[in-house]
C-alpha cells in the first residue's frame, strides 16, 4: 500500500491538537468553579481540540478494516495488534513509576487498580481503547461481510448515535471500543470517498460551522453559570461527530504528497503517549502561571511540550530494540 501523505499529515494534526488540548486543560480544572473569561477561552479551545482522538480512530480503521482482505487472522494479531500492546503496557509502567515518585498518595496497589481499569494515566486510555478495538476488528470485518454497503452505513450511523451511552455508562477502559466503534467504522467507510474541491471546501466549513456552534452553546452555559457547558467538548457530542467526519473529509481531499508534516507522522504514537509526562514535567517546574496571561502561558506550554516531546521519541526510536515499545 502507498503511503498517504495526505492522512500521515492528519495525525500529526491530531497529536498537535492533544497537546493543545491538554495543555489548556491545565486552567480548565484551575478555573473550573469560576466561570471567569479564562474559563470560556480554555474550554473553547477544547471544544475545537476534542475531534483529535476521533480522527486517531477513523484514521486506524480506514487501514485495518482493509487489510483484513490480504493477511490472514493470526498475522493480523502478530503484527498490528502488537503495535499497540507494546507501547501500552511499556508506558503504563514508565507513567505507574512516575506517579509512585512524584504525585502524593500513589501507591502500588492504586497503580495496579488503575492498570486493571484502563487509566494508568490520563491519556493512556485511549491505548487500552484502541487496543480492544484491533482486537474486536476481524468481528467488525465480518459484520462489513455480511452487510450490504448500505447496511454498513447504517451500522455504522447508528453506532456513532448511540455512542454516548457508552461513553458515560463503561468503567474499564477498553470497553470504551464500543463508544469509538462508529469512528473506526465511518473512516473505512469514507476512505474511497472521491472528494472535489467542493466538497473539500464544505468540509472544512463543516468543521468551523459544528466547532462554532458547540463554542456559542459553551459559553452560553458558562455564563448561566451550567455545568452542561463541559458537554460540548465531549468527543461522543453530536458537534464533534459532525467536526470529526468534515475534516477527516477536507484531509482526505487533499493531494497525497509528502510533506515536512506528514514526514513528522511516524513519530505522533509515541509523542502521544510521552507528552503529557513531559507536560506535567513542564508545568511543576514552571508553575501554572508565568506571565499571567493564560492564553500565553497555555500556549507556552503547548509549544515547549510538542518541541520536546518530538525531540525526546526522534532519539529513543534510534535505540535499539526499544523503538516498538516507545511506539514506533
Amino acid at each position: 500500500m502507498n503511503r498517504e501523505y495526505n492522512i500521515d499529515s492528519l495525525r500529526v494534526v491530531g497529536i498537535l491538537m492533544v497537546i493543545i488540548l491538554h495543555s489548556f486543560a491545565i486552567y480548565i480544572v484551575a478555573n473550573y468553579d469560576y466561570y471567569n473569561v479564562d474559563l470560556k477561552v480554555s474550554t473553547s479551545i477544547a471544544v475545537f481540540t476534542r475531534v483529535a482522538v476521533p480522527l486517531f480512530v477513523m484514521v486506524s480503521g480506514r487501514y485495518m478494516m482493509s487489510c483484513l482482505s490480504s493477511i490472514s487472522l493470526k498475522e493480523f494479531y502478530q503484527k498490528r495488534a502488537k503495535r499497540i500492546l507494546y507501547p501500552l503496557l511499556f508506558w503504563s509502567l514508565v507513567y505507574s513509576v512516575y506517579k509512585l515518585v512524584f504525585v502524593a498518595g500513589s501507591t502500588l496497589e492504586s497503580n495496579i487498580m488503575d492498570f486493571v481499569m484502563g487509566v494508568p494515566y490520563v491519556h493512556l486510555w485511549f491505548l487500552y481503547m484502541i487496543f480492544g478495538l484491533y482486537l474486536v476488528t476481524p468481528i467488525l470485518y465480518k459484520i462489513k461481510e455480511k452487510l450490504s454497503p448500505k447496511g454498513y452505513v447504517i451500522f455504522s450511523i447508528v453506532s456513532l448515535l448511540i455512542a454516548p451511552v457508552f461513553e458515560m455508562t463503561a468503567k474499564v477502559q477498553i470497553l470504551q471500543l464500543f463508544t469509538y466503534i462508529g469512528y473506526f467504522t465511518m473512516g473505512d467507510i469514507l476512505k474511497d470517498f472521491v472528494v472535489t474541491n467542493r466538497v473539500k471546501n464544505f468540509s472544512f466549513l463543516g468543521y468551523l460551522i459544528a466547532m462554532l456552534t458547540a463554542v456559542g452553546f459553551t459559553v452560553y452555559f458558562i455564563d448561566q453559570r451550567n455545568d452542561i457547558a463541559f458537554n460540548f467538548s465531549a468527543s461522543t457530542m453530536y458537534t464533534t461527530t459532525v467536526a470529526t467526519i468534515c475534516l477527516y473529509m477536507f484531509f482526505n481531499g487533499l493531494t497525497g504528497k509528502e510533506s515536512v508534516l506528514s514526514k513528522l507522522s511516524i513519530y505522533t504514537m509515541g509523542v502521544y503517549c510521552i507528552h503529557h509526562l513531559i507536560l506535567d514535567l513542564l508545568v511543576n517546574y514552571s508553575g501554572e502561571s508565568i506571565t499571567g496571561i493564560m492564553v500565553l502561558d497555555a500556549s507556552y506550554y503547548a509549544v515547549a511540550t510538542c518541541g520536546i516531546s518530538f525531540v525526546v521519541i526522534y532519539y529513543l526510536g534510534k535505540v535499539k530494540k526499544i523503538g516498538k515499545w516507545v511506539g514506533f
